[in-house]
């Protein structure tokens, strides 16, 4: 997966804005779309409906604490 940490990162501050922005407007909701197609293009190599991404974002999802770490230690609030 060609997805190392300064990627990642970038990704994430990406989505946090897209998403911010679609908080504000319904209408930003397609920059989220925007950010996972990068996501998408990044990780499989080349460009794909976002239903083909499904598989590989599910890993990179996967490595993320909120997947795994928070939901365990605080079911309650996550």
């Amino acid at each position: 997966m060609p997805l190392n940490e300064k990627s990642a990162r970038v990704f994430r501050l990406e989505l946090q804005a897209a998403r911010e922005n679609a908080t504000k407007d319904a209408e930003a909701f397609d920059g989220i779309i925007h950010v996972i197609e990068k996501l998408g293009i990044l990780c499989f190599g080349k460009v794909r409906d976002l239903g083909k991404y499904e598989s590989v974002l599910e890993l990179v999802a996967e490595n993320s604490p909120l997947a795994s770490y928070v939901p365990g230690k605080w079911r309650h609030v996550h």
